[in-house]
């Protein structure tokens, strides 16, 4: 069993942050949960749960960084300066990243090896530099990483420390003196740094639980008090004492708080723990104020003009002034997880969070409501919708249905509508599904709700309302998570099939209701409608189409790349299908047969794989993928047709052929239509369908490459034509 560490160079220029990242990607993130932090030259560097930032002190800017800069994770745990002011930044996934202060960034991929396989990578909790070496702490135990050789490699990891169970979660590690420290759930060990062996477990020296008096020895934080070892645990503050005997002895009464770092400075001790921060000048104990802090305080470290800073765990850094604190947060969504996305008249899109409220961001900027700042009663919304008057209509997992239009909050819950919850708390109605139909009616759901509750259907207007109820010639079951409006007709999602509603354009009077049940048999996650009427819904078996007008389902295959579970389906203005899965992301084509493309976070800067939903901007070709670790953003290029084909449009433009470009794609063109390309001397090159190809390859009919220069292409559909060119540079 080998540890291998590959690397990875990419670009960016520090001070601008721009220019690692694919032009076509990207990525916004909540880094406001600041794991660690560090000041070097006036720039206080955090590692978060976003990416890594930074804040000028002297212009107050705040920059992030994320994969589309050129950083191999997103999630990040820990920051360390080595000697040579090199910032070294680890993330949960195994990416160990290098910032040079030239700007280029070395991403290292710390990865076991098992019999010639990658079994998986390891998740860093912590850095050190001590010197030439890096000292890494990672699920697997205590990795010693040689920055100079080699361009920077593994030499050795200790997987037992001492009496420590095998293969500990180390979560801290750091050198006092002439020993090296590691600690973690259990406890903790040390041996010396100089060791050769440290893969022998005899060479450490261990102290679990029973050492401790307060019986916990969850290891935060590791530090030197002068001379003397002191460790912050879960239950306390405990120095290591040698005379007479070797014990822990308790500092401090921090008996009912868990620290989370100690740090000595100037003298004095540290302390931040879930209350706040402590400080010791050797006689006495005094707490600084909370005052300005709106969620609690993980790391601390000192800019060298002695201003104290904290990362907090949701509100971003914090820096202490005089009596207070002040807050820098960074912009971005609410949360990184994102359940469902919708986009309004302005283009500017909405995304709900779990127990985090809502998201807006109209391309530049970023706006936040929730329970403390707005009309919300709640925080844990799920479904959204937006309606024709530009109203946004959100449903919460419990709190109901809220309608937020013109500054102004609205609130329906089980007290001012005919809509409850489930049968042990009516007040308790899980809004899993929101659809507004092209009559202006809210289609909203109910999970689980007491005496058979499916739905409901809501007049704004008028303020009517109306319920529908499991029966055995309509629904036979009240689990209904997603909604889709089609003409006079609902798709109706359940836990246990798709269903179809046909109101005939009465949604408040059932006696003309007809319905299609189990058209499908599984579990309905997401569905979409392509610009030819067929349903497109994800499931976890894969995907399926009910194709129009027969509603005859066909199963359509994944690759494999992308194989799972799938999430999230659209369909972008020329009829491609984006797929979302637990697995990343895939382009099927309008064929319904031929996929496009996939991507992942292997193959392009998606944030996370795992997808929870896809949003489609079809004026702009803007693909809005919403993941489990933020928002990813694609400019496929590819806009709603055209209706006169007056805009029909080639790109990109022109096409660098020395810089990578190897197709040709067009905007604003129907997916059927016929796409005719000549020279500038009227010489017919190529022509074809885009039902059988969305791109040229750059050759003419006989399957040669074509020559630079400038080219036409005449576009045909249903007795329409449009014109354009475009330049070829080799």
């Amino acid at each position: 069993m080998l540890i291998r560490a590959f690397f990875l160079i990419q670009f960016f220029i520090v001070m601008l942050f721009s220019g690692a990242g694919s032009q076509d990607w990207s990525s916004y993130t909540n880094s406001n949960n600041i794991r660690q932090i560090l000041h070097k030259s006036g720039v206080v560097w955090g590692a978060t749960s976003g990416g890594v930032i930074n804040y000028s002190i002297s212009t107050s800017e705040i920059n992030k960084l994320t994969n589309t800069d050129g950083l191999g994770g997103i999630d990040y745990y820990c920051a360390e300066v080595d000697s040579a002011g090199v910032l070294w930044f680890g993330s949960m996934d195994g990416w160990l990243s290098k910032i040079l202060s030239d700007g280029y960034i070395v991403n290292y991929p710390i990865e076991e090896n098992e019999g010639g396989y990658f079994v998986r990578r390891f998740t860093i909790y912590d850095l050190h530099a001590d010197d030439d070496i890096l000292w890494i702490a990672t699920d697997k135990g205590v990795s010693k990483f040689t920055i100079y050789i080699h361009g920077g490699e593994i030499k050795d990891t200790a997987k037992r420390l001492g009496d420590l169970e095998d293969e500990e979660d180390i979560k801290v590690v750091t050198v006092i003196g002439d020993y090296l420290w590691a600690g973690c759930d259990r406890g903790l060990a040390f041996t010396e740094k100089t060791n050769l062996n440290i893969q022998d477990p005899n060479s450490w020296r261990s102290f679990d639980q029973s050492d401790f008096s307060m019986g916990r020895a969850s290891v935060k934080s590791i530090a030197a008090y002068y001379d003397t070892v002191v460790v912050g645990v879960d239950s306390g503050l405990f120095k290591l004492q040698t005379v007479p005997d070797t014990s822990w002895v308790e500092m401090g009464n921090f008996s009912n708080l868990r620290v989370r770092e100690v740090l000595f400075y100037e003298g004095n001790l540290y302390v931040s723990t879930n209350a706040g921060v402590r400080v010791y000048d050797g006689l006495t104990w005094t707490s600084i104020t909370n005052n300005g802090l709106t969620s609690g305080i993980g790391d601390i470290t000192f800019d060298d003009a002695d201003n104290l800073w904290a990362g907090t765990l949701g509100s971003g850094l914090a820096e202490f002034e005089d009596t207070l604190w002040v807050l820098h947060s960074i912009p971005g969504p609410a949360s990184n997880f994102i359940n469902r996305m919708a986009i309004d008249s302005t283009g500017a899109l909405w995304m709900t969070h779990d127990a985090r409220g809502l998201s807006e961001f109209d391309g530049d900027e970023w706006n936040i409501y929730n329970s403390l700042n707005s009309g919300l009663e709640d925080n844990g919304l799920h479904s959204i919708d937006v309606a024709g008057d530009s109203s946004i209509w959100t449903g919460s997992w419990g709190g109901g249905l809220y309608r937020y239009y013109e500054g102004q909050w609205y609130h329906w819950t089980a007290g001012n509508c005919p809509m409850f919850g489930v049968p042990a708390n009516p007040n308790y109605w899980a809004a899993a599904a929101v659809e507004i139909d092209q009559s202006g009616v809210v289609w909203v759901s109910s999970i689980d709700a007491d005496s058979g509750l499916v739905m409901g259907a809501f007049d704004p207007v008028d303020s009517i309302w109306h319920v529908y109820y499991e029966s055995p010639i309509t629904i036979q079951e009240n689990t209904v998570g997603v909604i889709l409006a089609q003409g006079n007709s609902l798709w109706i999602g359940t836990t246990q099939g798709l269903h179809k509603l046909n109101h005939n354009g009465t949604p408040f009077d059932e006696g003309d209701d007809s319905w299609l049940n189990n058209i499908i048999r599984d579990f309905i996650v997401d569905a979409g409608l392509d610009p030819f009427d067929n349903l497109w819904v994800g499931t976890p078996t894969g995907l399926y189409c009910v194709e129009s007008p027969t509603n005859a389902v066909r199963q359509v295959e994944l690759p494999l790349e992308i194989s799972g579970s799938v999430q999230a389906v659209a369909s972008d203005g020329v009829g491609n299908i984006w797929v979302g899965t637990v697995s990343g992301t895939g382009v099927l084509r309008p064929d319904k047969v031929t996929w496009k493309t996939t991507y992942t976070t292997d193959n392009s800067p998606l944030l996370n794989n795992e997808i929870s939903d896809i949003e489609i901007d079809l004026a702009t070709g803007m693909i809005y993928l919403g993941t489990s670790g933020g928002l990813s953003i694609f400019d496929s290029g590819v806009e709603q047709p055209s209706e006169d084909l007056s805009d029909v449009e080639a790109f990109p433009n022109p096409v660098l052929v020395p810089q990578g470009h190897s197709t040709v794609s067009f905007k604003r063109v129907p997916s059927d239509a016929v796409i005719s390309i000549y020279t500038v001397f009227g010489d017919l090159v190529r022509s074809f369908s885009l039902s059988q190809t969305m791109e040229w390859d750059l050759r003419n009919s006989d399957g040669e490459p074509v020559a630079g220069g400038i080219y036409f292409f005449i576009v045909d559909y249903q007795g329409k034509s449009g014109t354009g060119k475009f330049a070829i540079i080799k």
